[in-house]
């Protein structure tokens, strides 16, 4: 996925999303960014267009399921945090569902 937002994006919802299925993102290094993509194993942060152009390149050596196990470890609660606001009241039921660690 090429996230090319180019001012502070605050949470990256769609970040998210791609590396839940398995998508590896390629975004430029402005706001929540960094805190989501882990450079080289999630994608790829840059600073250019055509830094972006060379990160597609390179997209093949980023393993797809290391991309889903950062959103099961990391992302999940935070995406279901977001996602449940606009459900209607499900967000107990989300969290009753949310698996607990070991």
């Amino acid at each position: 996925m090429l996230f090319t937002v180019d001012w502070p994006e605050p949470f990256g919802l769609a970040m998210i999303e791609a590396l839940a299925c398995g998508t590896p993102v390629i975004a430029f290094g402005r706001g929540s960014v960094p805190e989501v993509i882990e450079h080289g194993v999630t994608g790829f942060i840059v600073r250019s267009e055509e830094e972006a152009v060379e990160a597609v390149a390179r997209l093949p050596k980023i393993d797809r399921r290391a991309c889903h196990e950062r959103f099961e470890r990391c992302l999940q609660i935070a995406w279901r945090a977001l996602t449940c606001r606009s459900t209607n009241g499900s967000c107990r039921s989300a969290a009753r569902n949310t698996p607990k660690e070991a």
